[in-house]
């Protein structure tokens, strides 16, 4: 085999093999920790395979080592008696959390720093003892000329190269006074950078929809490849660079402008109008001559839709609307908002949560994802004689309308299998009743005796929709629970309820005679797991529709339980209103096949818990199933006939914490910390159902319908109660767990390390199992972890640009907390912002990502989480 040409070979000192060899141009992180302090000699020799090797050598100084300073002598000062003498050491940047203050010579204050303190405290006291309304303050979004330049150069200066000239061979790749890039309205760049080349098919001959092919050879760029603030940091860096003047897109986060919300909101009423408001929804994008609008939805992997034209994008809605039964919500958040060419242009992006309601019939559902817009304001159209239609004192009238609508969440359309071609009817029986909204807010099994508001969940309906409650920090202030108001943009999304469901901020309390106030307070339930998103949408909808007292409730077991983000199975040709979840036989009539089949139609993925698929195990194993808790070197008994209590699968159903058994014989209560089944794991068992298996359980776990109880087990115990106890704060709780999941863990591939298994890893087998992985990250914030020394590692924290904040990799004893651990399970980073606020970052792709490494087996997972829970230890 031949070696390759074109060969870079790296060299330290007096070396005489390389420690890096790559084909140029070779970018990557130099470490000097591991070298001594002093001079030392990069050598590069590069080989093309014709002349001889070129050889560059570039002497340089270390210096990784304790720096000491010295204050009271200098060399060859003459001194005598006592010399007061300040010494200080200090490690600098290759020390871990150096601290840099460390390296500064203490020095006595002097007296005109204590007046000012003092001063300083006083002035702060008096703003204490007297409160002000917190002001309402517009956050930059963080748009970076440093971030602008590093994603342009690893992302964009391949095709586009650095001068902005584009590299030959890729077509039209020149950036440089491009009238696309330094035109002042942007819409064109963001729709082309973000979603790609526009397709020349927006419909094709055969009627699909989105099946269009691009223009143009490039890859579509918005999220979930780049994170909003790193796409416009690019643009902006294109924009004003290699000459080029263009304004800047700087998006700051804050409420929407007037105008944008309502429009926003005249928007989302179209999409529940029925069977959708087509005319209005067509109405609604860009139609000036000149102007293509541009409908956009991206999966991880592939665009469900791209259109390009107003009628194009009323029948992908109209397909998509007739596969539905109810648009429930489109609650946008954390938006970020710029307003461009004298406030005709809004550019917006941030994030997004979905809520629909299936047409089969099945719970809502909730997709998060993120969205990026560009809304224009246009002449509203012409009249008969080729005019702009005018208002009543003879000026043009102008009117807001999309240009570019892109989004994560999917539009999946047409009607159900089975029924393609099909005009499919809309149906409006979806929404639910304050009976439901109680279910939604009750299903957290918690009190709120004490609180201000107490257990508004259970007041009548009237007292619920007019509660007013003190809010004490302010003096003379009061929150209203159900503050809509939709003539002053508060909608059923911008509540009191639905802010203190999502997470407490910014909520209204209204004092006598002075402007609303906005304050901040504890997400609702305290302590509990937030509500679904899926519920959150429905009592938002609900809201919306003038939050009525009755009507049809969905099913007479209450509103089933938010079903998690994903595509549900098809649907069957079937009558427009299927029934509801199958009902659970009558008490004393359950079997160990009832048992199964309840279980089964969860459809609960267990493949990676400890449990492993339990409900698919012969009667005797079920019954007598122990399963690890690795964590905490313990076991745990799935069910104990006769014991509803004490049966931990109907614990983990309600959300209690598990009974475990350690090495030592001991029980303890072990908190899983999240309902099961987890999210995007199977259905949560509705309330009838759960009373059904606590029968069974209570009953002794029969085998069969009127058997006996299981062997070893207890006489039958009086039938269980369903908990039913309504929650102990404000809204915001949890449904009822579903069944644990997952088989047990399968052995690791033989390329994982011999220590792979759970409590046996050290720091060692962590390494040599990421390095297993071969995975690929030059250019992550967090760069290389994996080969950073024992102490760097477990203190690492890289930095999350999109959110300027950090993001710690590991903290030992804390798996959940881990931010290793919850990107390899497709979990939200836990970042800490610059104001210090702890916040979730959706990355919106699995790590690694596709084609930087493979990724481990759950086998591996686990071994990495009981390294972390025993705290990281270095060796074994």
């Amino acid at each position: 085999m031949t070696e390759p040409t074109d060969v870079l070979r790296l060299y330290l000192d007096d070396d005489q093999e390389p420690f890096k060899t790559a084909r140029p141009p070779l970018r990557f992180q130099f470490s000097t920790l591991h070298l001594a302090d002093g001079a030392h000699r990069l050598r590069i020799e590069a080989h093309n395979g014709l002349a001889g090797a070129s050889v560059r050598e570039i002497p340089f100084l270390v210096r990784n080592g304790v720096a000491i300073t010295c204050s009271g002598i200098v060399p060859n000062q003459e001194i005598a008696g006592q010399v007061g003498l300040v010494i200080n050491a200090y490690a600098g940047n290759t020390e871990v959390d150096f601290e840099p203050s460390r390296a500064e010579t203490p020095q006595p204050i002097p007296t005109w720093a204590w007046l000012i303190f003092l001063a300083i405290v006083a002035w702060t006291m008096f703003y204490v003892l007297n409160p002000q309304t917190k002001p309402v303050q517009a956050a930059t979004a963080g748009v970076s000329s440093m971030v602008g330049e590093r994603v342009y150069v690893d992302v964009c200066g391949k095709c586009h190269g650095d001068d902005g000239l584009g590299a030959p061979g890729l077509g039209p790749a020149r950036l440089q006074d491009a009238q696309m890039v330094i035109s002042p309205d942007p819409t064109d760049l963001v729709a082309w950078v973000t979603a790609g080349p526009v397709p020349e098919d927006p419909i094709s001959a055969s009627g699909s929809v989105g099946s269009g092919r691009p223009r143009m050879r490039m890859l579509a760029f918005g999220p979930p490849r780049l994170a909003p603030m790193e796409l416009v940091a690019a643009l902006n860096y294109a924009r004003t660079h290699w000459g080029n003047q263009a304004p800047t897109i700087d998006p700051v986060v804050r409420r929407a402008p007037a105008a944008i919300r309502e429009f926003d909101e005249q928007y989302v009423a179209a999409l529940q109008r029925g069977h959708g408001d087509l005319v209005r929804l067509q109405d609604m994008y860009a139609r000036e001559e000149g102007r293509v609008p541009r409908l956009v939805r991206r999966g991880l992997d592939r665009v469900e839709v791209d259109v390009s034209s107003p009628e194009s994008i009323r029948d992908t809605l109209q397909a998509w609307l007739s596969n539905l039964r109810e648009v429930n919500s489109v609650d946008l958040r954390q938006a970020a908002y710029a307003e461009m060419e004298g406030g005709r242009v809004v550019y917006a992006h941030g994030k997004v949560t979905l809520t629909v309601t299936p047409r089969d019939g099945s719970a809502a559902r909730a997709y998060d994802g993120h969205f990026v817009r560009v809304y224009v304001k246009e002449l509203a159209g012409l009249d008969a004689a080729g005019q702009p239609i005018c208002d009543p004192e003879g000026h043009p009238r102008s009117v807001w309308r999309l240009a570019f609508d892109y989004a994560t969440t999917p539009m999946g359309v047409g009607c159900p299998p089975g029924r393609e071609g099909e005009v499919c009817p809309a149906v409006d029986d979806g929404r639910i009743t304050y009976a439901d909204v109680q279910r939604i807010l009750a299903s957290a099994n918690q009190r709120a005796t004490h609180a201000p508001h107490g257990n508004f969940w259970e007041l009548p309906y009237a007292e619920f929709v007019a509660l007013t409650f003190p809010y004490k920090p302010v003096p003379g202030a009061t929150i209203r629970m159900v503050n809509l108001d939709p003539t002053h943009g508060v909608t059923g999304a911008e509540t009191n309820l639905v802010k203190a469901l999502r997470d407490g901020r910014e909520l209204f309390a209204e004092v006598a005679g002075q402007p609303p106030v906005r304050v901040d307070i504890e997400r609702m339930p305290k302590g509990a797991a937030p509500l679904a998103s899926a519920d959150i949408g429905r009592i938002i909808s609900w809201l919306d529709h003038g939050h009525p007292e009755g009507g049809k409730p969905r099913d007479a077991g209450g509103t089933p339980p938010a079903v998690p983000p994903g595509p549900g199975p098809a649907t069957p040709p079937g009558p427009a209103n299927p029934p509801g979840p199958p009902t659970a036989p009558a008490a004393g009539d359950l079997g160990f096949d009832d048992v199964v089949a309840i279980l089964s139609g969860l459809n609960p993925k267990a493949s990676s818990a400890p449990h492993g698929e339990f409900w698919k195990l012969p009667y005797e194993k079920f019954v007598a199933l122990e399963f690890p808790i690795f964590s905490e070197s313990a076991k745990a008994r799935l069910v104990e006939p006769g014991k509803p209590d004490r049966s931990n699968f109907l614990r983990a159903f309600r959300k209690q914490p598990l009974l475990i058994v350690r090495e030592d014989g001991t029980e303890a209560e072990y908190d899983m910390g999240k309902p099961m089944p987890p999210k995007g794991k199977g259905d949560r068992p509705t309330a009838e159902q759960l009373a059904a298996l606590e029968r069974w359980v209570a009953a002794g776990c029969p085998k069969v319908r009127g058997g006996g109880a299981a062997p070893g087990g207890t006489p039958p115990a009086p039938p269980a109660t369903p908990p039913a106890a309504p929650p102990a704060t404000p809204p915001s709780s949890p449904p009822p767990p579903p069944p644990p999941s997952a088989p047990p863990p399968p052995p690791p591939p033989a390329a994982a390390p011999t220590g792979d298994t759970a409590g046996a890893l050290d720091f060692a087998g962590v390494v040599a199992m990421f390095e297993g992985l071969a995975p690929k990250a030059g250019s992550a914030p967090h760069g290389e972890f994996w080969k950073l020394p024992y102490e760097k590692f477990v203190a690492l924290e890289f930095p999350i640009y999109a959110e300027n904040g950090k993001a710690r990799l590991v903290e030992p004893g804390k798996p959940e907390r881990s931010n290793i651990l919850r990107a390899l399970e497709k979990k939200p980073l836990l970042v800490t912002r610059e104001d210090g606020v702890e916040i979730e970052y959706d990355m919106g792709k699995p790590m690694p990502p596709k084609g930087k490494g493979a990724k481990p087996t759950a086998a591996q997972i686990e071994a990495l989480r009981a390294w972390i829970a025993a705290g990281c230890p270095k060796t074994k």
